[in-house]
């Protein structure tokens, strides 16, 4: 914005806004390959072994970190959502979401869970 070579201060906030823009659509696509390479390969880890942390998170915990859009998380949000994780869950060990949710209760019910 104190650019003044960029011209007028309208000019410049609209060649700032097209800046943002860009950056956006840049991290958009580095997003979607993330979750590409996160959520293609999470029955293995990049040793080849198992991913048994997050097959009890489908089966006992759903202990999922996300940053839901619309809520007051401060990172960004939508990165990695909980339907991406119960998706993950239901592609790579056949647990569907509502079998997430009676795992997780079960847990809850059988050590104590917060209620």
């Amino acid at each position: 914005m104190t650019d003044e070579s960029i011209g007028t201060p309208v000019e410049r906030l609209a060649s700032l806004r097209e800046t943002q823009r860009l950056l956006a659509d840049e991290a958009q696509s580095r997003q979607e390959e993330m979750h590409v390479k996160l959520f293609s390969t999470r029955s293995n880890n990049v040793f080849g072994e198992p991913d048994y942390w997050f097959y009890q998170t489908c089966t006992e915990f759903a202990f999922y970190q996300t940053c839901e859009v619309g809520s007051k998380c401060m990172y960004t949000q939508g990165l990695v959502t909980m339907d991406d994780y119960l998706r993950t869950c239901q592609q790579t060990y056949n647990i569907t979401p509502e079998e997430v949710a009676q795992n997780v209760a079960y847990t809850n019910a059988y050590y104590g869970g917060n209620a």
